[in-house]
């Protein structure tokens, strides 16, 4: 069997909800030059959750309310317990799509 045959890519239908859960942890300044790529992108229905992993101070939350200032696609979950893991599932929790 081909690669072809074998991996099936679903690409999402312009009108189709999509949601980006990007786990951080401390990390405000790399979320602050890859935000705007992310947002950059001309999908309709576009949502971008960042998760602060255990933070160790607000910058990134601070970060966030700064960007999401009228833009409505981006918002802020706290993970206060460490881990990708844990992030990735308050992520996907946050998720409605």
């Amino acid at each position: 069997m081909s690669d072809d045959a074998s991996h099936h890519h679903r690409v999402a239908d312009p009108g189709e909800p999509v949601t980006v859960v990007i786990a951080s942890s401390n990390r405000p300044g790399v979320l602050a030059r890859s935000l705007p790529a992310v947002l950059a992108l001309d999908h309709p229905e576009l949502r971008v959750i960042v998760v602060d992993s255990a933070p160790a101070d607000d910058a990134t939350a601070q970060l966030v309310d700064e960007l999401s200032t009228g833009d409505p696609r981006l918002s802020y979950l706290c993970e206060p317990q460490p881990g990708r893991a844990r992030a990735r599932n308050r992520g996907l929790d946050g998720a409605r799509t």
